[in-house]
């Protein structure tokens, strides 16, 4: 008999259409027929005969060529004997980031502290948008909160308002390695304000 199992980092999420497995450990992803997802979702470990019999003869081919897509690219591997691998947690792991990318709001700056004060998984990287005229006190305070409680590669976006100085803008990304990018919205036009430091103003 032969086996396929995924590893204990290989997750699956069934969508209305399709599945989506992703790989917690590595930070990637892969879609996958809903019918697959469905097979995977209820065992990690698969007996690939009985697997087949759910599947005409003319679609053998695609699974196989589909299970060693998985392999190639280290989502599970073939087995020669079940292994299971239920007894094992992927959150006892030491999982880089268990959210890759995340969108904060703010409507007005005295929510900051609140809302981060509540937050619990440090994603890989965020957009933090903010609908209020803020000036640079307030950025420079909110980006030190975001540096306490452990983000990085954090991106501003920014109503423009003239009490904003470019060149304060300037210094609060050259002395905050967390930004990678600020993004000034409701300008006069579409630029980039400084390559250099990645300040963007757009007319929106």
């Amino acid at each position: 008999m032969k086996y396929f199992s995924l590893y204990p980092s290989s997750q699956i999420t069934l969508g209305a259409k399709k599945a989506c497995l992703i790989d917690l450990e590595e930070s990637k992803y892969c879609e996958l027929p809903l019918i697959y997802g469905k097979i995977f979702f209820k065992e990690d470990t698969i007996e690939i005969e009985k697997m087949k019999v759910k599947f005409s003869k003319e679609e053998y081919s695609f699974l196989d060529e589909f299970l060693q897509f998985l392999q190639k690219n280290n989502f599970g591997e073939f087995l020669e004997k079940k292994i299971n691998f239920k007894n094992l947690n992927h959150l006892n792991y030491n999982v880089p980031f268990q959210v890759i990318t995340s969108i904060i709001d703010f409507k007005k700056y005295n929510d900051c502290e609140k809302v981060i004060s509540r937050i619990n998984v440090i994603p890989k990287s965020t957009q933090i948008r903010l609908f209020f005229d803020s000036n640079i006190d307030e950025l420079s305070t909110l980006i030190s909160m975001l540096i306490r409680k452990g983000f990085m590669n954090v991106e501003l976006i920014l109503n423009f308002n003239k009490t904003l100085q470019y060149q304060e803008l300037i210094d609060l990304i050259k002395n905050n390695s967390i930004i990678f990018r600020i993004i000034l919205g409701n300008c006069e036009e579409d630029k980039f304000l400084n390559p250099s430091f990645n300040i963007l103003t757009l007319c929106l």
